[in-house]
Formats: C-alpha cells, sequence, structure tokens
C-alpha cells in the first residue's frame, strides 16, 4: 500500500510538473502591453485628440519625471511621429486619433538610449496610419 501511494504520487506530480512545463514562452500580447496604444484600441474613438486619449488611457505617460541629472529642472516629455521630433506633450492636441496606427511610450532610460540625453523624461511615439 505504502509503494502504491509513492507511485500514484509520482504519476500525478509528473502530470501536473508536464502540463507546467508545456506553456509557450513568447513576446507578450498586445493586448497586456503598457507601453502602447495600438488601432485597434484606439477603434472608433469619441476622443478629440491625442492627448485627451493617453490622458484617458495611460495618463502616467504625461506625467514628468523628477529632474535630470545634467540640469537643474527636468527636461520635457517630447513628441515623435514618424521620426520626425514634434516637440512637448502640447503637440498631442494637434492630432487626431484616427490619424495614427499605434502610440507607443519610451521611458527615459530608454528615450536618452536612442535619442539623446535631452530625452530624459521619455518619448511618446506616433506612427502614422498608412492606409
Amino acid at each position: 500500500m505504502k509503494y502504491a501511494l509513492r507511485g500514484s504520487m509520482v504519476i500525478l506530480l509528473s502530470t501536473v510538473l508536464a502540463g507546467c512545463g508545456g506553456a509557450a514562452r513568447g513576446a507578450p500580447s498586445e493586448a497586456g502591453r503598457t507601453d502602447r496604444i495600438t488601432r485597434e484600441q484606439i477603434g472608433d474613438t469619441a476622443y478629440s485628440d491625442l492627448y485627451e486619449m493617453i490622458l484617458a488611457l495611460r495618463s502616467t505617460w504625461l506625467r514628468t519625471r523628477g529632474v535630470d541629472t545634467f540640469g537643474a529642472r527636468p527636461t520635457e516629455i517630447q513628441v515623435y511621429r514618424d521620426d520626425v521630433r514634434l516637440g512637448g506633450i502640447s503637440t498631442l492636441r494637434t492630432i487626431h486619433p484616427m490619424e495614427i496606427d499605434y502610440v507607443r511610450y519610451f521611458d527615459g532610460v530608454q528615450a536618452s538610449s536612442r535619442w539623446g540625453f535631452d530625452h530624459g523624461s521619455g518619448v511618446i511615439y506616433i506612427a502614422s496610419r498608412r492606409d
């Protein structure tokens, strides 16, 4: 009886571990990403501009984070559209959500390594809709 119980436990444990080990690992799904707003998430939006949309969906993207190491004041979050620097977050008010494919947020570290040290507060990157 003792050996039969032990054998059953081994089989049960093997089955559980085999089921857990088979899970696919890869890139997170678009739905679970907090650094991106996709065309599907925008849908037929009622927002009049990107600033309103981002404020409603990802308000943390619009917050300036402390002072830069190199200056006494914080840098402004920069906005890029299709690799062209537009300026600060006020430029988001000039873009309608239906004009874009996706919006992505780069934190200060990512933005500084990609665009330079004057991007320490981050970048909101806009990809225009192509259709």
